[in-house]
C-alpha cells in the first residue's frame, strides 16, 4: 500500500470515530431513518430464537452494528441476539473496528472484498452503510452482488439485503450530474488534513434504475426471486457536502445551518435556507421531485418566518422547524438516487 492511499485510510479512520461526526442531523434525520429501513428488512424475515446473522459489507470501523441494535429495537422482537460479521478490505479499519467492538460478543470482524463472494454463509441480512457499493464500478457492482444472491439461494428461506450506494443526482454535486462515476473527495473527513488531496477515491453513483439493472442482472445469474425491493433517498438536502460546497459551491450550507435549527439557535437566517430546484440538465423524474420539494420546503421556513414575525423566534420555534424540514424531506422522497445516499432494501428468496 502507498503511502498516499494510507493517508485516505487514516483520514477516514479519524473521521469515523470522531465523536463530531454524530451531528445532529446525523442522530436526528439519518440514524432514525437507517433504523426504520432496517426494522423493515428484519421484519420480512422469519421469527427465530437463533441470533439473527448479519454481515457488513464495507463494514469500517463498524457503525452498522449500533444500526442494526436501532432496526431491532423497532421490531417485534427486540431481544434477539445478533452474530455480526464486519467485512472491509483495508486492514487498518479492520484492526480498529476490532479494537473498538473487543467487548460485544458474537461480533467479528475479516478482511476481505466482497466481489470475492461472502465470507460467511447462512447469512439473514447483508447490511451495507455508508456507501460502500460505490466504491465498486459499475461492472464490479452487479458482480458482487450475484455473489451475495448466489449465497441467499443457497439457504432455506428469505434473505434481507441492503444496497447503500451515493445517489447520482444529489444537490452536493450538480457539477457531476451528467457523470456515473467520478473521483469522490472525502473533505468533510473529521480529522483530516483537508489539504492532503488523497483523501479521495473513485466513486460510482447511482439512480434506482442503475441499482435495479444491476440486482435484476444478479437476479437473472443465479435464479433467485426478488421478493420486493424498496428504494430510499436519503439526506436529501442535508448531505455532508452542502457543508463542504466541494463540488458545488454554490449550494446553500443546508446541513450546518439545519444543525444550527436543532440546537435551537436563533440567528440563523430564515432565507439562508431557501431552495431552488436545479436548473441542471437531469431526467424528468428528478426534475419532477425537485420541482415538487421548491415549494414544500420554502412554505416550511415561510410557515416558521410568518410566527417569528408576530411572536419573534425562539428556540423551541427553531428546533422545530429542523423538524419540519426532515418531515418535508422523510415525506416527498421518491427513492430516486436523488440525494447524498440512495438505500434499496430487497428481500430474495
Amino acid at each position: 500500500m502507498t503511502r498516499r492511499t494510507r493517508a485516505s485510510y487514516d483520514g477516514a479512520s479519524a473521521h469515523y470515530l470522531s465523536p463530531d461526526r454524530r451531528d445532529p442531523v446525523k442522530r436526528l434525520w439519518e440514524e432514525p431513518l437507517n433504523h426504520r429501513l432496517l426494522a423493515s428488512a428484519i421484519a420480512a424475515l422469519p421469527r427465530s430464537s437463533r441470533p439473527l446473522r448479519v454481515l457488513d459489507v464495507g463494514a469500517g470501523t463498524g457503525d452498522g452494528l449500533a444500526l442494526v441494535d436501532g432496526g431491532l429495537a423497532l421490531t417485534p422482537d427486540p431481544a434477539r441476539p445478533v452474530h455480526y460479521v464486519g467485512l472491509d478490505p483495508d486492514p487498518a479499519m479492520v484492526e480498529t473496528a476490532r479494537a473498538q467492538h473487543a467487548d460485544r460478543a458474537d461480533v467479528e470482524f475479516l478482511r476481505g472484498d466482497v466481489r470475492a463472494g461472502p465470507p460467511v454463509d447462512d447469512v439473514d441480512l447483508y447490511l451495507s452503510a455508508g456507501v460502500p457499493y460505490s466504491h465498486l464500478s459499475h461492472a464490479d457492482f452487479p458482480e458482487a452482488l450475484t455473489g451475495i444472491l448466489a449465497a441467499a439461494g443457497r439457504r432455506r428461506g428469505p434473505t434481507a439485503l441492503v444496497v447503500d450506494v451515493l445517489g447520482r443526482y444529489s444537490i452536493e454535486w450538480t457539477t457531476r450530474w451528467g457523470l456515473d462515476s467520478w473521483d469522490y473527495r472525502m473533505s468533510f473527513f473529521h480529522g483530516a488534513d483537508e489539504r492532503d488531496d488523497a483523501i479521495a477515491a473513485p466513486m460510482s453513483v447511482h439512480t434506482r434504475r442503475s441499482v435495479a439493472a444491476a440486482l435484476e442482472r444478479a437476479a437473472g445469474a443465479t435464479g433467485v426471486r426478488l421478493r420486493s425491493v424498496d428504494y430510499h433517498d436519503r439526506s436529501v438536502m442535508v448531505g455532508r457536502h452542502t457543508t463542504t460546497g466541494a463540488f458545488a459551491p454554490d449550494v446553500p450550507n443546508y446541513r450546518s445551518l439545519v444543525n444550527r435549527l436543532h440546537e435551537g439557535d436563533v440567528t440563523v437566517a430564515l432565507d439562508d435556507l431557501s431552495f431552488t430546484a436545479p436548473a441542471v440538465d437531469a431526467p424528468a423524474e428528478i426534475t419532477d421531485f425537485f420541482a415538487a420539494l421548491e415549494p414544500a420546503w420554502n412554505a416550511c421556513l415561510a410557515r416558521t418566518a410568518a410566527r417569528e414575525a408576530a411572536d419573534g423566534p425562539t428556540i423551541e420555534a427553531r428546533t422545530c422547524l429542523a423538524t419540519g424540514l426532515r418531515d418535508v424531506e422523510y415525506r416527498l422522497q421518491r427513492g430516486l438516487g436523488a440525494a447524498h445516499s440512495l438505500i434499496g432494501v430487497a428481500i430474495i428468496e
